[in-house]
């Protein structure tokens, strides 16, 4: 094999190939912990990268949005906000039973 077609063979291999990506390991928590959400009805809002659901009082007069966002990749924080957007209640979850 000539210099040049190994050279373009070395160029081929480094450029054009895509690296092989090793599949991420998931906490088994963190899909138990969704798996729940979604039976509590709870519906994932890409734009937002949460787990969300209405809560309504008064027979519909006043409504909170209660959600759920994975944070760091580990850490899962519960949200609660009021009609108008605003939050009220804010933590991070110490257990996730």
């Amino acid at each position: 094999m000539s210099i040049i077609n190994r050279f373009f063979n070395l160029n081929h291999a480094l450029f054009w190939e895509s690296p092989k990506q090793q599949p991420q390991e998931i906490d088994p928590a963190i899909v138990q912990f969704t798996e729940r959400l979604v039976t509590r009805d709870f519906k994932y809002n890409k734009d937002k990268s949460w787990w969300e659901r209405t809560w309504t009082t008064n027979h519909g007069k006043e409504s909170a949005l209660e959600c759920y966002q994975l944070v760091d990749g580990d850490k899962w924080k519960a949200i609660m906000l009021s009609d108008d957007g605003d939050i009220f209640y804010e933590h991070f979850l110490e257990d996730l039973t």
